[in-house]
């Protein structure tokens, strides 16, 4: 009785009293999307488009303002342009995944492109100061940007450079040569000289009288009499200038050129 009781019970026991094993807990579910709450992914590529063509459009509005202004110094768009394009890959190939499936590969490249855009934006700044500091040194050092070249040029020398002896009376002939470096053909071409400009009997013309073609050069001179208010100061100083007109737009002028002859 014992013997066959005994078994029952232990395999009653055994299946009443058994608990079931506990279950671990699974951890939350991520949804992988790294994108805002109701924020489609077409419509983030369409953003970026459009902030991409922006800035573009606006980097070449800029660069045609300061092309019309004449202005160059500090205003260069070379630097802009690199900044964009240091970011435009990142930004295409996130637009481009940001239409897929992979929603690792799109938060990785979403952090990518925030990475890429705060490199772009240091990267602008800190050359542009470095542009700023070379441009103050230059200027403290007298070396600009080179002007822009003269479609007009005129040279002038004075005969002699250096008198001894000097005494009222004594003349000085100074020598002119107008140079057309334009494109353009000029007439109303004339001298101004502070002391005594050339006259007419005194001007070698190429062609007609106040006309010079591209290329062409005209030649003359010009005399000058020393005065006593000359010897007391123990120079002579004067400074001219050629102008003419292309026919459209503002008349030309030359550098201002300047002569000394010493009287001593």
């Amino acid at each position: 009785m014992v013997g066959s009781s005994v078994p029952g019970m232990l395999r009653a026991a055994a299946t009443g009293d058994a608990s079931p094993a506990p279950q671990a807990s699974s951890p939350p579910e991520f949804s992988g999307n790294a994108l805002p709450p109701g924020l489609e992914s077409w419509v983030l590529v369409a953003i970026i488009g459009a902030a991409m063509v922006l800035a573009m459009v606006a980097l070449l509005l800029y660069g045609l303002l300061n092309k019309s202004t004449g202005k160059t110094e500090g205003n260069s768009v070379v630097r802009a342009w690199i900044a964009v394009s240091l970011v435009a890959g990142v930004l295409i190939i996130t637009a481009a995944t940001l239409g897929g499936s992979d929603q690792g590969l799109q938060n990785v490249l979403i952090g990518s492109m925030v990475a890429g855009s705060g490199s772009a934006v240091a990267f602008y700044f800190a050359t542009k100061s470095a542009e700023s500091a070379n441009a103050a040194v230059l200027k403290a050092a007298g070396i600009g940007a080179p002007a822009a070249a003269k479609a007009l040029l005129l040279s002038k020398v004075a005969d002699p450079t250096r008198i001894s002896g000097a005494t009222a009376g004594n003349t000085i002939t100074y020598h002119y040569r107008v140079t057309n470096a334009g494109k353009d053909p000029l007439t109303g071409v004339h001298i101004s000289d502070s002391l005594a400009p050339p006259a007419a009997t005194d001007c070698v013309w190429p062609a007609a009288p106040g006309e010079l073609a591209p290329g062409a050069v005209m030649t003359a001179t010009s005399r000058v009499t020393i005065t006593d208010d000359d010897i007391k100061s123990g120079s002579v100083t004067s400074s001219a200038t050629a102008t003419g007109s292309p026919g459209t737009g503002k008349s030309l002028e030359s550098e201002r050129e300047w002569t000394t002859t010493k009287l001593v």
